[in-house]
């Protein structure tokens, strides 16, 4: 195995954007310890959380919401069990870096203030429109009207199918591509934030296990014209007595 010294750090291929440099990187890592690593050691743990940090600082230079979490590192890693996985972890992490970074180039400068703010305070229950707007020393009707405007409507409808309640959450975004809409209830994947799947999945495998296989989520989406979420319970809640089909 060779010494981690040996590879180069990517803070500056990361911060000139060579996605080029970033992707020889990673072949040169995967030749350097795929024939020795088959079960991690602590060296090579050691040198990707130093490069999982460097993509997260990069991040976070790049304004790209929800980085800068030494947390989300650690957790991604004990996911890993093998070389290949922790590998593979980089790559999808790197592609997903310069995703975003193209992404972000073309984002409205307040929405992207906006978005990181939400990203930052989601937990903290007294998040109001009014918070936000002082943020970006806008009016509360003003960000409304435009956050609205730039990134499409969410629409909350439901309604009593035989014996279940629907409900349906769509909106008029850019939709999800088949390939990552497959993914999303199986725990699998990247959310578009940069996060897992693993939320909703639990969401609709606790569904399942409560109500049966009948109920759950169900996702579908058209790229370029939006996505729809249908949440389907029972509408009549069985007796604890009372026997399951």
């Amino acid at each position: 195995m060779r010494n981690s010294e040996d590879i180069p750090w990517p803070a500056e291929t990361l911060s000139n954007i060579d996605q080029n440099a970033a992707s020889a990187l990673l072949e040169k890592l995967l030749q350097s310890f795929s024939n020795n690593c088959k079960f991690l050691q602590n060296p090579v743990k050691d040198l990707y959380y130093k490069l999982f940090l460097c993509l997260e600082d990069a991040r976070h230079q790049q304004k790209i919401p929800g980085s800068g979490n030494p947390e989300t590192v650690a957790e991604t890693i004990d996911r890993c069990f093998t070389f290949g996985e922790l590998h593979q972890a980089l790559v999808d992490k790197t592609e997903d870096f310069f995703k975003k970074v193209s992404d972000c180039s073309q984002e409205n400068p307040t929405i992207f203030l906006i978005r990181e703010y939400i990203s930052k305070n989601y937990m903290n229950e007294t998040l109001s429109a009014k918070d936000i707007s002082s943020h970006v020393f806008l009016s509360t009707s003003y960000v409304c009207t435009f956050f609205k405007n730039k990134t499409g409507t969410i629409v909350l409808t439901g309604w009593i199918e035989g014996t279940s309640i629907v409900l349906l959450i769509s909106d008029d975004g850019v939709g999800i591509p088949s390939e990552k809409l497959s993914a999303i209830l199986s725990g699998n994947g990247n959310s578009t934030s940069g996060g897992t799947n693993i939320a909703v999945y639990n969401t609709h495998r606790r569904l399942q296990i409560l109500y049966g296989p009948d109920y759950g989520l169900t996702y579908s989406s058209t790229p370029g014209s939006g996505t729809e979420v249908e949440i389907r319970i029972p509408a009549i809640r069985k007796s604890a007595t009372e026997p399951s089909n």
